[in-house]
């Protein structure tokens, strides 16, 4: 849930790695217990499915459901559930947490707790992953994030691979959600003895949790990458006022000030994370060559990875049309790399192998002319391992030239605040990514389809970028500095008529995508006015005055404004593009040269 806490002010330490062996069959025994809403239309579907899903976990848990909610008795009886239905609230009717721990720290029968929304499907790598936590640490908290999911039927369970069919469905729509949402805590019987009177289901309280841990230097566990935790999207109408109500409503505010939460205390504040043991002696980075043109730098680009600070990497080069020149450079290189050679399938597509035949948990495309720059690929990794498993994609800048001459890129500042990107920012977005100086987590990438080969490489890494952050739930960050030195400025970059084109293909590629919601169609024409008023100032700088006003005459099909209010928007818009990209602007001839066009743009 999101909630609005003054940021920590310590730095944040790097998360330390713990990793678990997945193909290990537990014995520990683990108390499940929940507080169930009425079981009522999608809503008891919904938890059927998720307390069913509890009971198949191996070995069984001991499972136990508060409240007296509608339904919770039955599914109780059904299932050979616990029920304790008298639970004290508060004076909006609402369940009292310390209440509940303190009565299940009484009823149940085993050391390992775990609190859960009634909503989580769990599978079996929940029992395996809690078992060697409790094994390493005696006193821990173990959360992580969820994948958020639209599922509104019963599923069947008697489906021997059910498991499996829910991680295919939640491949290919789940939406990660943010590190702010906390649907389960595990931990030891005997921790949180002492507990607020939180109301469930409000705000904070979750926060308290953790922050609560690491006051107490109790290991702090992000299982995010080993459990598959899978929320059932639902609405909120259990709740008057609705979901910014239960967030941040006089409740949640209640559970604030009691809890006295002043610090985040969310996921990536976790001070471990979980992890396969496969990664631990697979490569933690895949470096990737896609050699198109026998480049004659690329034995220096590889040099540069060779040389990094960082020895946990593999180089792999793609030879994309098994050009024999480039075979013969990096000979001398074959005992340590991966050299592919194959039938010209173009750029992406050989993006989109490499990432299927890489092994590394990070993954990093760098140019035949970009040689990274030294010691940057340790910084790399070691931003990623500062966020636990939230961070997905990594930015940063690079350099053109060496010495005095070199011209340093630095993006950032055009896009400081990724956490706060939206569609209708394309413009800020487009001008910073280079492959080059972009890093993601591999799994994260393959997962969510890689490249669209449909788009010009530059078009293509802005498009998976918006996929991935705006309709999959990654979060995107910046390393504030240069990574790399690469050669001279692309054509592809340096010419806005051609730009101009995979703007709007990437823009109609995004829209046509089934996963965009429906709160983010009702954006569509937002976002399609800003790209047009965007390429009309590309034309603009470019001395491309026809083709400006065809940009500003298609956006006022899209324009929130009356027709002489949309004129304004576009001088105030191009006074923002122009400080941006430090372009000189003047706007009184400015005005005069948009009214000239305006016209031209209405069509008269």
């Amino acid at each position: 849930m999101t909630n609005s806490i003054t940021p920590n002010t310590c730095q944040k330490k790097l998360s330390k790695n713990f990793y678990i062996q997945t193909e290990l069959k537990p014995n520990l025994g683990i108390t499940i217990f929940a507080v169930p809403k009425p079981f009522i239309g999608t809503m008891g579907i919904i938890q059927r499915n998720a307390i069913v899903s509890w009971t198949l976990l191996e070995p069984r848990p001991e499972i136990i459901l508060f409240g007296e909610e509608k339904g919770t008795e039955q599914i109780a009886k059904k299932l050979g559930i616990l029920h304790v239905p008298e639970v004290k609230s508060n004076q909006y009717g609402t369940p009292l947490l310390d209440i509940i721990f303190a009565e299940v720290k009484q009823l149940a029968n085993n050391k390992i707790l775990t609190y859960i929304n009634a909503d989580i499907i769990l599978t079996k790598d929940f029992p395996i992953t809690v078992q060697q936590a409790a094994a390493k640490f005696p006193e821990f908290l173990l959360t992580g994030r969820r994948w958020n999911l639209e599922l509104a039927t019963a599923i069947n369970f008697q489906e021997p691979n059910w498991e499996i069919n829910l991680q295919k469905l939640v491949w290919k729509r789940g939406i990660l959600a943010p590190e702010t949402a906390k649907d389960y805590f595990v931990f030891p019987k005997h921790l949180f003895s002492e507990m607020p009177e939180f109301a469930i289901g409000r705000g904070y309280w979750d926060n308290w949790m953790v922050n609560r841990a690491l006051e107490k230097n109790y290991p702090v566990i992000d299982g995010s990458k080993i459990i598959f935790a899978v929320h059932q999207n639902h609405s909120y109408s259990h709740v008057r006022g609705g979901k910014m109500e239960a967030h941040l409503g006089k409740e949640a505010e209640i559970n604030q000030k009691i809890g006295k939460v002043n610090k985040p205390g969310n996921i990536g504040d976790a001070t471990y994370q979980l992890k396969p043991f496969e990664f631990s002696y697979l490569p933690q980075v895949s470096t990737v060559i896609i050699s198109q043109d026998g480049s004659a730098t690329i034995g220096e680009v590889v040099e540069s990875i060779l040389s990094q600070d960082y020895p946990n990497c593999e180089i792999i080069v793609i030879d994309d049309g098994g050009d024999e020149q480039t075979g013969k450079v990096l000979e001398p290189y074959f005992h340590r790399l991966r050299y592919i050679p194959q039938k010209k399938t173009g750029l992406l597509a050989a993006r989109n192998r490499a990432v299927g035949v890489a092994k590394g948990e990070f993954i990093m495309f760098l140019e035949a002319d970009c040689c990274l720059l030294p010691g940057m690929l340790a910084k790399q990794v070691a931003r990623f391992e500062e966020r636990s498993s939230i961070l997905d994609v990594l930015l940063s800048g690079w350099q053109r030239g060496e010495g005095e001459g070199a011209v340093k890129l630095e993006p950032w500042k055009l896009l400081p605040d990724l956490e706060d990107m939206h569609i209708w920012k394309f413009w800020q977005l487009w001008q910073p990514l280079r492959e080059s100086a972009m890093m993601f987590r591999r799994d994260r990438l393959e997962n969510f389809g890689g490249f669209d080969p449909r788009l010009h490489p530059v078009a293509a890494n802005v498009e998976v970028v918006l996929r991935m952050a705006l309709l999959r739930g990654s979060r995107v960050g910046w390393l504030p500095e240069a990574t790399c030195r690469c050669g001279g400025e692309r054509e592809d970059w340096e010419n806005p008529v051609a730009m101009a084109s995979d703007v709007e293909l990437v823009v109609d590629c995004f829209f046509e995508r089934s996963l965009v919601p429906e709160w983010m169609r009702d954006l569509e024409s937002r976002a399609r006015y800003h790209v047009m008023v965007w390429l009309g100032w590309l034309m603009y700088e470019a001395g491309e005055k026809e083709r400006m006003a065809e940009y500003l005459g298609r956006s006022l099909s899209y324009s929130p404004y009356q027709t002489q209010q949309t004129a304004v928007s576009w001088v105030q818009r191009f006074k923002k593009f122009a400080k941006s990209s430090g372009a000189e602007f003047e706007e009184r001839s400015a005005m005069e040269l948009l009214l000239k066009y305006f016209d031209i743009a209405e069509g008269k």
